[in-house]
């Protein structure tokens, strides 16, 4: 098509936009085939519904509870009573985290920022005499936070039969 300017006595060519309206069509169903991919991401990256530490379960293992599944042994070390029955769960993996989204891998100054709790050193005893120190935790409603390597980073997660 061929325009002219009365005020700069030009003639212009300018383009048909007929021709790109298949490529704006396609564009369009791409970006939604896009925003539908990451949509089905969103929804089973966020069912972590069985990933949940609280103060008495992580996964499907629950204190005071037979143990009746099988489990992984590289995420989780499980400590039976006399009657069979889960005593203590600890989990190593980072696939597990409390409501509040702390678990191995966190920082521990975060976390007692964030319950106002303060950590305690972990001492290896020898009867009444401390021989050494084996990390620090926090421990929150029946929650504790190990960080074994002194990095300031929780190491592994565990939960206890509360007496």
């Amino acid at each position: 098509m061929i325009c002219y300017n009365r005020k700069s006595s030009i003639f212009t060519s300018h383009k048909s936009y007929s021709n790109s309206l298949p490529n704006i069509a396609e564009k369009n169903l791409y970006t939604m085939k896009k925003i539908f991919i990451l949509i089905l991401i969103l929804t089973f990256s966020c069912n972590k519904k069985d990933k949940l530490i609280t103060n008495s379960q992580i996964d499907n293992f629950k204190i005071g509870e037979n143990l009746s599944n099988d489990f992984d042994k590289n995420d989780f070390e499980i400590t039976l009573d006399s009657d069979n029955k889960i005593n203590s769960i600890i989990v190593t993996s980072e696939n597990y985290k409390t409501k509040d989204n702390f678990g191995v891998g966190s920082d521990l100054n975060d976390i007692e920022k964030h319950y106002g709790i303060e950590r305690n050193i972990m001492n290896l005893n020898k009867g009444d005499v401390v021989i050494g120190t084996i990390g620090t935790r926090i421990t929150y409603d029946n929650i504790t936070f190990i960080d074994g390597d002194k990095d300031n980073l929780v190491d592994l997660v565990m939960i206890n039969k509360q007496i």
